[in-house]
């Protein structure tokens, strides 16, 4: 196993190319990435804008699903308090 693997992956293979062109992508892309990282921490006003235009579509096409609370309304007068006590009533 050891010969067949020495035998498709030589040992001169690097995985990281030194070549110039690869050194430039690499300076491009850190560049690109400060850029972006500078942008969205200024956030100007059109990005905000799109920013939270692109939220409200994603909630209109995909809300958050809500579970049903049933509702319970209770009408506090002088009967109920003599008879229950003062309120918050205990749970029943």
């Amino acid at each position: 196993m050891r010969k067949a693997l020495r035998e498709v992956a030589p040992h001169d293979v690097t995985l990281f190319n030194n070549s110039p062109y690869c050194q430039i992508t690499q300076e491009l892309w850190t560049l690109l990435l400060g850029i972006l990282i500078a942008v969205r921490l200024s956030d100007p006003a059109p990005l905000e804008e799109l920013r939270l235009r692109s939220f409200d579509l994603f909630n209109r096409f995909s809300p958050g699903i809500t579970k049903a609370r049933p509702v319970a309304i209770l009408d506090i007068d002088e009967a109920s308090l003599s008879a229950y006590g003062q309120w918050p009533w205990p749970g029943r």
